[in-house]
């Protein structure tokens, strides 16, 4: 027989990212008898108490030390597959349960347990394969007559497999941000205009202070993908650009607007996903070019069990500054791990550490180049992200850096610098492609040069209409 367990949400509701969708376990009554000895008899008992409990480690371990001499039986491969299943498992999960279909073709709970073991293997494999291979067996499964209630969970599972392989096809995205907000320091200047260098103190001009202001902002991109090779790899292209203008009360102008662009491939392995891109940005201040660079960007994600992920990154290029004295540039790799943990509601939560170390080198700098240094960098960072409030998207980050510029013109010491940043977003749909968006971001600076001491924080709210 059948008997449906829908959770934790609507399956009605399975369509809106970031959410679960409905599973339904077809629960069928064993009529199969277990032709085996009384103690694997009583192993396979256990196993079903562990499984009913929850505990699919443990059931797990039950049923394996079994599997050879009952490997044909459809109560014990049944019962084998769907643990392994739990346990993210996919190959012994797919091969007990094609042995149970073998022999039974009719059995509808193993049939949609595989296509639902599928499924996950390929959301969490990024494998297309597996999504077709599910697709298949969710509709045999529909031509099998089954009851209503597993009949909406069937076409909501199809539905995302459809999600999941559009993905693989040409995809497209753009977006329009309008907002406005408060930036405490739009200079990142000391809090004081009176500074120490060398013993010898220096009173800053007020442009170069940290300042408050109002400002306004707009952003805009768009992205495109491309398929190749059996879509097993991507081709993909974007595009962003933006533009803020400050309030009147500053005595600088820092308004600004940049643009920048991204263009990569990305290969999906069958535990990974490898990107490598290349990213140049232009930025304009004011009314003079303050920066270009391009950077190549090169990153390895890696599946580790079932919630975590190990994610390498490694990024080199050139900063190509224009203001001071002369233009300089600054080139390094930096190098990078994160790990990510999906909570124990998965889709809905996720938990980040990120260790980052980094070179910039030394620049090269033209006649009348303020300081030229070389820059060393550690950092540590978190971040954790979840649904909250039911339709909102809540994500917390923090990261620590820890600088050392070498020595300078500036003063005999080598500068060190030691950096906080904070940042707190929320996103709200408001309607079908615009949403809400509220963030504050807030840094704290600490150096042993004053006129590298400051703090900054800044609130924004933003419209965004998104394709």
């Amino acid at each position: 027989m059948y008997q449906c367990r829908t959770f934790p949400d609507n399956p009605s509701r399975a369509h809106h990212l970031g959410r679960t969708i409905a599973l339904c376990l077809a629960m069928v009554t064993f009529v199969y008898p277990v032709h085996a000895a009384n103690d694997k008899t009583d192993a396979v008992q256990q196993a079903e108490q562990q499984f009913v409990a929850g505990h699919y480690a443990e059931a797990q371990q039950l049923l394996t030390p079994l599997a050879d001499d009952m490997a044909g039986n459809i109560r014990f491969d049944y019962l084998y597959g769907r643990v392994a299943l739990q346990n993210q498992d996919f190959r012994t999960a797919i091969t007990a349960l094609m042995r149970v279909i073998s022999v039974d073709p009719g059995f509808a709970g193993a049939r949609i347990e595989l296509a639902r073991t599928y499924y996950a293997q390929g959301v969490k494999q990024f494998s297309r394969s597996s999504l077709e291979e599910s697709r298949a067996e969710f509709r045999t499964a529909l031509k099998q007559a089954p009851p209503e209630t597993m009949r909406v969970v069937i076409n909501d599972y199809l539905a995302s497999i459809q999600r999941h392989l559009d993905v693989k096809s040409l995809l497209y995205t753009a977006y329009l941000d309008v907002g406005a907000g408060i930036d405490s320091n739009v200079n990142s200047g000391p809090m004081t205009s009176a500074i120490n260098l060398n013993s010898i103190y220096y009173t800053l001009p007020a442009k170069t202070t940290e300042a408050a202001a109002f400002f306004a902002e707009t952003l805009l991109g768009g992205s495109i993908t491309f398929p190749l090779r059996d879509k097993d790899i991507d081709l993909f292209a974007s595009v962003d650009a933006g533009a803020r203008a400050l309030g009147s009360n500053v005595t600088q102008d820092w308004s600004y607007n940049y643009a920048s662009v991204n263009l990569g491939l990305r290969h999906y392995g069958e535990h990974n996903r490898k990107t490598l891109m290349i990213n140049p940005t232009s930025i304009n201040q004011g009314n003079h070019r303050y920066m270009d660079s391009f950077f190549v960007d090169g990153r390895w994600e890696q599946l580790l069990g079932k919630q975590d992920r190990l994610t390498y990154r490694l990024v080199g290029g050139e900063i190509h500054y224009d203001y001071l004295l002369s233009p300089h540039s600054n080139d390094g790799p930096r190098g990078s791990v994160a790990w990510t943990h999906l909570n124990d509601d998965a889709i809905h939560s996720s938990t980040e550490l990120l260790l980052q170390l980094g070179h910039d080198g030394t620049p090269q700098c033209n006649s009348g180049c303020v300081a030229p240094l070389a820059h060393s960098l550690a950092g540590i960072g978190t971040s954790y992200t979840r649904d909250w409030l039911s339709t909102s998207r809540l994500n917390l980050s923090a990261y620590l850096e820890l600088s050392d510029f070498g020595d300078t013109l500036f003063y005999n010491s080598r500068r060190k610098d030691n950096r906080l940043e904070t940042f707190a977003g929320l996103s709200t749909p408001l309607s079908p492609g615009l949403s809400l968006r509220e963030e504050i971001y807030w840094v704290y600076s600490d150096s042993n040069v004053d006129l590298y001491d400051f703090r900054r924080f800044t609130a924004k709210v933003n419209l965004r209409w998104s394709l």
